[in-house]
């Protein structure tokens, strides 16, 4: 009997918060592995298996992108999970464009099985330099001759804890306004790992641009904040703010931007605070001109409240490690 070859896939961005779950979960299912990290990243913090090679590359280096590709003799699905992490100018242009594009002709070249990007759901209504970035890449993926699923995630759980310790320092959990201007249908890095997983040789979500949730209702910041202080035996405590102080900032700081890049990359994250201080991340309804719970899909059976559950369960690690390590959320 033959022994039936065992596929290749290139993992970028294999060492973030979503694509080491990823590793985590393909390098049981028969697979052969190839996963990129950056170089200030300690790969020995991730485990090692025998299905898995590393190759440390830096993704704004275009020498450096085309010997590692050079090198690459077969693959035949490529996941993408890489992203700027500022979301800045250049970085978005590098990053969630070029470093994909890069990508794309190597996918073309090979002619590879299909190519799996994860984008953001928040591309909808685009007005940041990252969302630009990212849709002009799903143009060009759409448009090419490679099979692909485009997976638009929403919230992470991750992305939602960020005031925990200020809670539990005894401080106010901040809300803009009431706390009900955005809603979002949060998913664990397990779950999407699992839909990514899915989504492989899946000829039901080939080109195809697929949004995806978690297990709902929709939530909104204040309802978040809540599931913190109930989690910690506490009476909710909220400090109200408006998100137009983000405007201010861009006001203070846009007579000097003329002269840094720097500054205008400070411009562009209070542009970013104040896009999500403001929008849901939900399918958008453009018929309604609305944020549509009902049509954001749900998948995975993790809540975000049992996540802030573990995670102050396991306040005392370094909360870096906790959210790293963990492999519930």
């Amino acid at each position: 009997m033959i022994k039936k070859e065992k596929k290749v896939i290139l993992i970028v961005g294999a060492t973030g918060y979503i694509g080491s779950e990823v590793v985590n979960l393909l390098k049981d299912k028969n697979f052969d592995i190839i996963c990129t990290y950056r170089g200030n990243i300690k790969k020995e913090l991730f485990e090692e298996n025998n299905c898995i090679t590393w190759f440390d590359v830096d993704w704004k280096k275009e020498n450096i992108i085309l010997k590692f590709l050079k090198n690459i003799s077969r693959v035949d699905i490529i996941i993408s999970c890489i992203a700027s992490r500022d979301g800045g100018r250049l970085n978005s242009n590098l990053i969630d464009y070029k470093a994909n594009r890069y990508l794309l002709q190597f996918a073309e070249e090979k002619k590879i099985n299909q190519f799996i990007m994860i984008s953001a759901i928040c591309v909808q209504k685009p007005r940041l330099f990252f969302q630009h970035a990212k849709l002009k890449f799903e143009k060009e993926l759409v448009n090419s001759n490679i099979p692909f699923s485009i997976i638009r995630p929403t919230a992470f759980f991750k992305s939602l804890s960020g005031q925990i310790k200020r809670v539990q320092n005894g401080k106010k959990f901040v809300i803009f306004k009431n706390g009900n201007l955005t809603k979002c249908k949060p998913i664990s890095s397990k779950d999407l790992s699992n839909y990514v997983f899915n989504c492989i040789d899946n000829k039901e979500k080939l080109n195809k641009i697929l949004p995806v949730g978690g297990p709902g209702p929709a939530v909104n910041s204040r309802q978040i904040g809540e599931m913190i202080f109930r989690q910690l035996g506490k009476k909710p405590k909220f400090k109200k703010i408006s998100p137009d102080i983000f405007k201010i900032f861009i006001l203070f700081l846009y007579p000097i931007s003329f002269f840094s890049v720097t500054i205008q990359d400070k411009i562009e994250f209070m542009k970013i605070a104040y896009y999500y201080a403001t929008e849901s991340m939900l399918v958008y309804d453009f018929e309604k001109n609305r944020y549509s719970d009902k049509k954001t899909p749900e998948y995975g059976e993790d809540y975000l409240s049992d996540f802030f559950k573990y995670y102050l369960n396991n306040s005392k690690e370094d909360s870096v490690e906790v959210l790293k390590n963990n492999r519930l959320f």
